[in-house]
């Protein structure tokens, strides 16, 4: 899911690197997505719950744009967050 995450996130140029993703999105040092990938480690809950808050909390924001594209691509944010929030559900 958080590869998922930041692929979408790099798509519309919300991130330029893993390393902003991991330090911005993720609230983790900037090798935290390279070294999780490498060891083929799942995300732990907090780090999930990071990024669903901040998902949800800019999609939110978006949401509330006149333009439709934006407040589209909010509402894209906050459905991502809330699959984040399913997967910690999950286990």
């Amino acid at each position: 899911m958080i590869e998922y995450v930041y692929a979408e996130l790099k798509k519309l140029g919300a991130v330029r690197s893993s390393d902003e993703f991991s330090r911005n999105w993720l609230g983790m040092e900037k090798s935290y997505l390279r070294t999780m990938k490498a060891k083929h480690r799942k995300p732990s809950a907090r780090v999930l719950a990071n990024v669903a808050a901040k998902l949800k909390g800019n999609g939110a924001e978006l949401e509330k744009s006149t333009d439709p594209k934006v407040a589209l691509a909010g509402q894209y944010l906050v459905r991502m967050g809330d699959r984040c929030v399913e997967e910690i559900l999950k286990g």
